[in-house]
């Protein structure tokens, strides 16, 4: 997706944060959220802090079974 500036790429991306931060998939407090956070778009290739309700590892934060990842 192209954006016609860098304050609306920037607004996306904190309008992402808030989302994912209100569903409970991203935890300011979490230092392995921080990939989340550092990616220019949100959106890095890592597991996310919830993990799924269907998770095989007893849903851990970022966990990376199968399901959650």
């Amino acid at each position: 997706m192209k954006y016609q500036t860098e304050r609306e790429a920037e607004q996306v991306r904190q309008q992402r944060i808030q989302t994912m931060e209100l569903t409970g998939n991203l935890d300011p407090n979490c230092k392995g959220c921080k990939p989340y956070y550092d990616h220019p778009m949100v959106s890095p290739f890592a597991p996310s802090h919830k993990a799924s309700n269907r998770c095989e590892s007893g849903k851990r934060s970022h966990c990376t079974c199968d399901i959650c990842f």
